[in-house]
């Protein structure tokens, strides 16, 4: 293993650390007191918890909040980043802090995996701690920030997060789940919510930080993975389930989004 540290100082607390390590070879990380995000940024990994491994490839990443056996394996010659920091990253006294940070630092989830699209404010912290230019603890904090607000909201069953409704896109939201098989286009989905095209861009823009379309199309993906975990169903047919006009198709999405195709995932589920 080759280690290099990127970053560290008492001064603003956060540690960055890049490491490659060699086909085959094991890492067992603790992580102490520390929350930790990790970067694969080349190779193809495996991160095992206690009951659960995760694949990561080049571009992916995964969120570690609770102390813990950690092991690395890497796949091929690899190299990841890890940001660790305290919980005092987010001291100030804020109703950010309360009502997001606070819930999720002192919950029973272990980790949290980001898609691709999720990693990029991680990988923008990166860049912005390596520069060290004036003022980059403002640039890093709005990126962690972001990060934790899609775990908040993608986690908030568990970790209790109350968020203010609005029934305009719990009906889309819920239109969606109950029709995840079929090809559904921007009026189906503002329909269900009588809302107008753009005020349905709108809904989705505020709360969730995305598109109608590519919300749909992230739950429809999410739904594959699940379809993928059963043998006995081929690709094809899983894509098929979903309303993918073709295989090579659904292979796209999939790995535009997660950075490995759906044969990849189902081998190393």
């Amino acid at each position: 293993m080759k280690e290099t540290m990127l970053f560290d100082s008492a001064l603003f607390p956060l540690t960055l650390v890049r490491c490659s390590l060699e086909k085959e070879e094991r890492l067992e990380e603790g992580n102490g007191s520390s929350l930790s995000f990790y970067l694969c940024e080349e190779g193809d990994m495996s991160f095992f918890f206690p009951e659960t491994v995760i694949p990561l490839v080049s571009g992916g990443a995964v969120y570690v909040n609770r102390a813990g056996q950690l092991e690395l394996k890497a796949n091929s010659d690899s190299t990841y980043t890890r940001l660790s920091f305290q919980r005092s990253l987010a001291d100030e006294n804020s109703f950010t802090k309360e009502k997001y940070l606070e819930p999720l630092f002192s919950s029973q989830l272990e980790f949290a995996v980001l898609s691709k699209q999720s990693a990029l404010p991680l990988r923008r912290a990166f860049d912005t701690i390596e520069r060290g230019a004036f003022g980059y603890e403002l640039s890093v904090l709005s990126s962690l920030y972001e990060i934790f607000g899609i775990i908040a909201y993608e986690k908030q069953d568990m970790l209790k997060v109350k968020k203010e409704k609005d029934e305009r896109l719990e009906r889309m939201l819920s239109f969606m789940q109950s029709h995840l098989d079929e090809k559904l286009t921007l009026p189906d989905i503002a329909g269900a919510g009588y809302v107008s095209l753009r005020e349905a861009s709108r809904l989705f823009e505020r709360h969730l930080g995305t598109s109608p379309m590519k919300y749909f199309l992230t739950l429809r993906l999410e739904k594959a993975k699940e379809l993928l975990e059963d043998r006995s169903m081929t690709i094809g047919e899983a894509a098929y389930r979903l309303g993918f006009e073709s295989v090579s198709h659904f292979s796209t999405c999939f790995r535009k989004l997660y950075a490995i195709s759906p044969s990849e995932w189902r081998d190393r589920f």
